[in-house]
């Protein structure tokens, strides 16, 4: 959704207003998260901004890639121990223990719930 300019009783809000009626609005439309298009009268400010936020856009879809990823190696007997796990994954092996156990029960679960 674009939301640019936002203006409320012939004003145009800048800064945190400008958040504060985004939030305002995403939370009336509740259609997801509001894509602020806004100008701080700064160009290379406005080009920095625009940048970090494609950086965490990019950051978010790699985040979720590596966790189905994640996933998917859990999934597959591997031989190996939790901590060699986490050692190969980057995570801890208390966090590999903790994926590992939330997948077990999914599994369970969905056994169960075939077999009533």
């Amino acid at each position: 959704m674009h939301y640019s300019p936002i203006r409320f009783s012939g004003l145009v809000p800048v800064g945190v207003q400008a958040v504060y009626y985004g939030e305002l609005l995403w939370r009336l439309a509740g259609t997801g998260a509001v894509d602020y298009q806004f100008q701080t009268g700064d160009v290379e400010l406005d080009r920095l901004i625009m940048h970090i936020r494609a950086a965490r856009a990019t950051a978010q879809r790699n985040e979720e890639r590596a966790h189905r990823l994640t996933e998917q190696v859990l999934q597959r007997p591997s031989g190996g121990t939790v901590r060699d796990l986490g050692l190969l994954l980057g995570l801890s092996h208390g966090r590999v223990h903790q994926l590992m156990q939330r997948h077990a029960l999914r599994l369970s679960s969905v056994e169960g719930g075939d077999a009533a």
